[in-house]
């Protein structure tokens, strides 16, 4: 999600055995002289980091993989219930519901529906946020998006 991924990339290919790697603050500093200061609180770093765990930790292929095991484990008429925390996992979980209940997955998706399987139906048509007073009660709440499923069939 980082706009000016190649630029990171490429600076953190230079920094390569200059000692800037090998901890998390010397990184962080490179990365804000590198990018500068953006508005609001969110450090200039934050995207590369997030990005760097994601990938490590191969959470995108852990959730897409999470999601069919855990809905063929769900009893008719159960319900899934699953909170993303960045926009990455957010279109997994939506593009995954979105199939089950027979819809097109996005835009591009022009699957005939006669070709579709529905298994059941969303419940949230817009994704569940924290609203103010509890962000402001648990600042991690303000990227939490909860989405619904319950299966028919």
């Amino acid at each position: 999600e980082e706009t000016r991924w190649k630029t990171v990339v490429n600076a953190i290919l230079k920094e390569r055995g200059t000692g800037v790697l090998a901890q998390t603050a010397l990184l962080a500093e490179m990365l804000e002289k590198l990018l500068g200061r953006k508005r609001g609180d969110i450090h200039p770093a934050t995207k590369t980091f997030q990005g760097i765990r994601i990938a490590i930790n191969n959470e995108l292929g852990v959730l897409e993989s999470a999601l069919p095991s855990a809905f063929s484990k769900l009893a008719i008429d159960g319900v899934l219930a699953v909170i993303s925390f960045h926009s990455l996992e957010d279109r997994i979980v939506k593009r995954f519901f979105k199939k089950m209940a027979g819809k097109p997955e996005h835009s591009e998706d022009s699957t005939p529906q006669q070709m579709r399987t529905v298994y059941g139906n969303i419940l949230t048509k817009n994704p569940v946020t924290s609203e103010e007073e509890e962000t402001a009660l648990n600042p991690r709440s303000r990227s939490a998006k909860l989405r619904v499923f319950r299966k028919t069939k």
